[in-house]
């Protein structure tokens, strides 16, 4: 018995030891996911001027290696790179969240594919479980349907779920009392969180349309919908203290408010007229990029160009056009120095095509040292080079110390003679000196599209000489101002075979890219209409010739908003403008700033109105 149980206890030993040695090591913590709150710069490293391999679409996935400040470590379509952790909706956030709600129609799938039945259309402000992340889907549940939603748009609910239906503040079609001045919402959603508000209704008595979630629709009219109100607001206001209230903290420099969703716009020009809209920003504070005018361009990211808004603009203003505001006085020089009032490169020589020293700001100081046509050749500190005049301040007597040394022939207003039977080409180099082009800085160096369509059209007029061609532009030199309608009754009286628009596209996401070619899907006349298939078989050349030099990217020609622009809506002759690419993209912006680009740019111009010519 006794030596059974020395037996038994050597083999607990053992079983111990073996135990002891061979427990597995804890496995480590697999990869998080995540998705892209916003537009997303993806990273070759963790540093704000490291290179940007890709853009992260909103609402993309990607895996999160290492969770860091102000960088995390992530895959993107199998790169690994860097993204801002800010931006980053982590999986573990996520599915805190548990309760979502979405401000638009949303269809819930019956599998994570576009194509599927759609089992239930979700509601505005409808709320529902989030159960699992998907690559770009959300599997959820409403109201015990399982079913799938793209992940695009989604808001935390300020009413968690299971959603237990609150007893109406009053009955339907009852009637209840606004004791003050109380703020309404487009939406149940809106009054719960109390954002984006619509408007104000007056102390009285009001018809209940409709509860939902605690919130009230109430009325004016019966049996008409009227705005949301949050019940908590409902309560009557003390009389205003007669004490002067307290003056508001100033922002720091370089910052502004918005205090209701304002309007956005592409161009300076767009913001002073509140003519097409390209969207609105949200309350809040912003960072201003670039100032024209009186008008405001801001950013959510400091240094990286956002929309221009115009700074009296409300979500109520008349849609009827107001005036420009006028821009502020320019400062005085101080004595014999200049002053820059715009951002503009200092160049190694007189021409765009020049290379780039540095980017000047506005109210940097500068000495004269001479100029040569357009161009001034300036010193700031150890630093030699030259820069366009019109965005200095400099006086006449200072200017007349400085002789031009390279004083500007007058075009001929006719065209170059052209061989016999050539054709005749008007070339119209978009935008002018006055800030109404599109400007971007997504490279690091200023990239202004009056200068590279001038760039490109001069380039354009030397090829079509040396082939024979007749040319005529729309402008003398690169800051005249024409307007559009002078542009096109000086093409109408010259009467060229054709007519060509040269621009560079912008747009408030980094993303868009391109060549886009616009020709008229209409004229004013029967007359002109004759026209419109010469002008689309143009702007499909175009497109094809120019369009090849930027990638895979498609190319599109567009006839519906063509028809409205006034270039193409005036002319009397086969017309189109070309969008050449979009400067607020990384790759379209650095391939535009290269010269030998440009040249490449307007050699398959020109190859294009040779194939267009039957040449």
């Amino acid at each position: 018995m006794n030596k059974l149980k020395k037996i038994a206890g050597l083999l607990l030993l053992c079983v111990f030891v073996f135990s002891a040695v061979f427990v597995p090591s804890p496995a480590k913590a697999e990869p998080g996911r995540a998705i892209a709150r916003e537009y997303l710069n993806f990273r070759a490293k963790a540093e704000k001027n490291s290179p940007i391999q890709s853009v992260i679409p909103e609402g993309a996935q990607v895996l999160v290696l290492e969770k860091g400040a102000p960088y995390s470590k992530v895959v993107f379509e199998n790169k690994v790179g860097f993204a801002a952790t800010d931006f980053l909706a982590l999986q573990e956030e996520l599915s805190a969240l548990r309760s979502l709600t979405h401000r638009r129609l949303q269809p819930l799938k019956e599998e994570a594919d576009r194509a599927s039945k759609t089992l239930v259309s979700l509601k505005p402000g409808s709320i529902v479980n989030l159960v699992e992340l998907l690559e770009g889907w959300y599997l959820v549940e409403y109201q015990g349907t399982l079913g799938y939603v793209e992940a695009l748009g989604w808001m935390d609910s300020p009413v968690k779920v299971p959603v237990k239906k609150p007893a109406p503040v009053a009955p339907v079609d009852g009637t209840m009392d606004i004791l003050s001045d109380i703020t309404v919402y487009m939406n149940a959603y809106d009054a719960a969180s109390r954002v984006n508000p619509a408007g104000t209704y007056s102390k009285g008595t009001f018809t209940v349309y409709k509860n939902f979630g605690g919130m009230v629709n109430v009325t004016g009219e019966p049996g008409v919908p009227g705005g949301w109100i949050n019940p908590a607001d409902n309560k009557e206001v003390p009389a205003p203290s007669p004490a002067k209230p307290k003056p508001e903290k100033p922002l720091p420099k370089g910052l502004y408010e918005l205090k209701e969703a304002t309007a956005t716009y592409m161009n300076a020009e767009d913001a002073a007229n509140e003519a097409n809209a390209l969207g609105r920003f949200r309350p809040g504070t912003y960072h201003v990029f670039h100032e024209f005018g009186g008008m405001l361009n801001l950013s959510k990211i400091q240094g990286v160009p956002g929309g221009w808004i115009h700074p009296k603009s409300t979500p109520n203003a008349p849609k009827t056009p107001v005036l420009p505001v006028q821009p502020k006085e320019e400062p005085k020089p101080v004595k014999d120095r200049i002053l820059a009032h715009a951002n503009v490169n200092l160049r190694t020589g007189p021409s765009l095509s020049s290379e780039v020293i540095r980017l000047v700001r506005p109210n940097e100081e500068a000495s004269l040292l001479g100029r040569e046509g357009e161009w001034l050749l300036v010193s700031l500190g150890p630093q030699k080079g030259y820069t366009y005049r019109t965005h200095w301040t400099v006086s006449e007597d200072l200017l007349a110390r400085f002789p031009d040394q390279n004083e500007p022939v007058k075009p001929d207003p006719k065209p170059e003679a052209p061989k016999e039977g050539a054709p005749t080409v008007y070339l119209d180099p978009g935008h002018d000196g006055r800030g109404t082009g599109a400007i971007s800085y997504i490279t690091g160096v200023l990239a202004d599209e009056n200068d590279l369509v001038w760039d490109v059209s001069t380039r354009l007029k030397s090829l079509l000489l040396e082939r024979g061609y007749g040319v005529h532009m729309s402008k003398t030199h690169i800051n005249e101002d024409v307007e559009l309608a002078d542009r096109a009754a000086d093409a109408n009286a010259k009467n060229p075979d054709v007519f060509v628009s040269i621009h560079c596209n912008a747009f408030t996401s980094p993303v868009a890219r391109g060549t886009i070619a616009f020709a008229p899907g209409y004229k004013l006349s029967a007359k002109t209409n004759g026209w419109r298939s010469d002008s689309l078989r143009l702007s499909r050349l175009m497109a094809s010739h120019v369009g090849s030099l930027f990638g895979a990217y498609q190319t599109v020609v567009d006839t519906s908003y063509g028809a409205s622009l006034a270039v193409n809506r005036l002319t009397q002759m086969p017309s189109m403008l070309l969008e050449l690419g979009f400067i607020t993209n990384p790759s379209d912006a650095a391939f535009l700033l290269q010269p030998e680009n440009r040249q490449a740019i307007a050699q398959e111009m020109a190859d294009a109105l040779d194939e267009y010519f039957g040449r």
